[in-house]
């Protein structure tokens, strides 16, 4: 598989800082209140919005939000359905970039684009009429994509970073590759290999299908964690039990996930919450209290949508009080499996005066391929072709890379 090269983030750049002015390369790691909130914000969602093409939601950096809508009249006339919910008087100013999403490439303009009703009050919306007539070849235009899309960039400000929008454009119908289906498979070939390691008394919570009822999905981890009470009681050893301080991962707005997405649309394909349950509902700990950090990817449900979606579990992260370990033959409860901490000492990616962690996804899958297909599996409704497999395998390589991980996870602490 092709993975994301460093010189296809270096075009990126380049190409950004050419149209935009910004400078996007790398600078002295520092925490924001701003960003730090952001952060704070993806922890504690559970998912992801869903979005469906065609319709785009925002917030600038003044915390506005707004929603477009498009709607083609045909003769070039496109009308912008607004509905600012902010705080905030909204001004378009009178250009846009049209772009199409294979790629992201612009189609320049050749002559005025002419708008109408620009401005929308705080807590008001309207429509917004857009004449490309005078400036694209509207024949052209017109004539179907296939497998792929228009789009408008909308500014109120020159197009810096929060201050410009993303609303899809249709002037036909785009023609649509069929897909192969995929082979859904039981979730547990995932991991035939690490079910073999798994306590024998609780292997066979690892070896039934996923349980999606909520009713039987809480017996189930309760009976589970009562195996796991008695598993824990009988260890010849001293068991550490998880704890879950405000761990966080400074993921810089530099990181591509996935380079067919806009550049400032990146981080939200990720997310960041701590979980009792992995993504086959079965209790990533030996307790209620236990709980990973867990990064996720998100998955369209349609061709072309650039947020919202589905989330998987990609990586796992374990953290506990260094006052809690007595020495490094200390155990710890994972997946239905103890460890030493002499074990992870290889796999720690962040450590202070009170918290180690250790970054555990090996314990939880070995097979790439077969994992996302056991995932896919579960969610049949979304969307999935070569190049979120490619944002899939980026995310891993990023947040299952110890050394990297070192250097971008932090304790958040409250003031």
């Amino acid at each position: 598989m092709q993975r994301f090269r460093s010189s296809n983030f270096s075009n990126i750049q380049t190409m950004f800082h050419e149209k935009s002015g910004v400078d996007t390369k790398p600078h002295t790691k520092r925490h924001k209140a701003q960003k730090t909130l952001a952060l704070l914000l993806v922890v504690l969602l559970s998912g992801f919005s869903l979005s469906a093409f065609g319709y785009a939601k925002f917030s600038t950096l003044a915390g506005d939000e707004l929603s477009l809508y498009s709607v083609y009249r045909g003769e070039g006339v496109v009308e912008i359905h607004v509905e600012n919910r902010s705080s905030t008087d909204l001004k378009f100013q009178p250009q846009l970039k049209l772009m199409r999403w294979v790629g992201a490439q612009e189609l320049p303009a050749d002559g005025t684009v002419d708008f109408e009703n620009t401005n929308f009050p705080a807590g008001s919306s309207g429509i917004m009429r857009i004449d490309l007539s005078d400036a694209y070849d509207i024949a052209m235009l017109e004539e179907p994509l296939q497998d792929d899309y228009y789009y408008f960039v909308l500014t109120n400000n020159n197009f810096l970073f929060g201050q410009d929008w993303m609303c899809s454009v249709f002037f036909a119908q785009p023609m649509i590759s069929p897909t192969e289906p995929i082979q859904p498979i039981s979730p547990q070939q995932a991991g035939t290999a690490l079910t073999a390691q798994i306590e024998p008394g609780l292997q066979h919570y690892f070896e039934q299908e996923t349980i999606t009822d909520p009713m039987a999905r809480n017996q189930m981890v309760d009976a589970y964690f009562a195996d796991c009470a008695q598993l824990i009681q009988n260890a010849d050893g001293h068991v550490v039990s998880a704890v879950s301080p405000l761990l966080l991962i400074d993921d810089s707005d530099d990181l591509i996930y996935d380079e067919n997405v806009p550049l400032h649309m990146q981080r939200g394909l990720m997310g960041l919450h701590q979980n009792l349950l992995d993504g086959f509902n079965i209790p990533v700990g030996g307790s209620y209290d236990e709980h990973a950090l867990v990064v996720w990817g998100c998955i369209p449900q349609n061709k072309g949508d650039m947020d919202g979606g589905r989330a998987i579990p990609l990586s796992f992260i374990f953290t506990y009080q260094k006052s809690d370990i007595e020495s490094a033959e200390d155990l710890v409860f994972i997946r239905g499996r103890f460890l030493t901490f002499a074990q992870l000492e290889e796999h720690k990616v962040y450590e202070d005066s009170e918290f180690v962690s250790y970054e555990v996804t090996h314990l939880f899958y070995s097979d790439r391929d077969a994992y996302i297909a056991a995932m896919l599996a579960q969610n049949p409704d979304v969307y999935f072709d070569e190049s979120i497999k490619r944002r899939l395998y980026n995310m891993m390589d990023i947040y299952t890379d110890n050394e990297r991980l070192s250097e971008m996870l932090y304790i958040y602490e409250m003031q």
